[in-house]
């Protein structure tokens, strides 16, 4: 994650995980986090992710929970749940 200027946008990636029959493929793809107070919000502008569609989201994250909406060309919804860290 990389920060420009002040705290209000960072520079990140998130991890897509598509499923394809029974295999799951994960990759990157580039997102801008910006704060709302002490909130992070995740945000994806119309991105064309090749081979996908292009997609617009917003994800706030609080705590261990996030919650947030998505819209595609012809799908959209919400989205929410826990946030599960790793034990290493």
């Amino acid at each position: 994650m990389s920060r420009t200027g002040s705290r209000s946008i960072y520079y990140g990636w998130a991890i897509l995980v598509v499923k394809l029959g029974s295999h799951e493929i994960p990759f990157p793809i580039p997102v801008v986090i910006k704060w709302a107070g002490d909130t992070p919000v995740i945000t994806l502008p119309d991105m064309s992710i090749p081979g996908v569609g292009t997609y617009t989201a917003r994800v706030l994250l609080y705590r261990d929970q996030y919650a947030g909406t998505w819209s595609g060309k012809n799908y959209g919804g919400q989205l929410f749940g826990k946030i599960i860290h790793e034990h290493r």
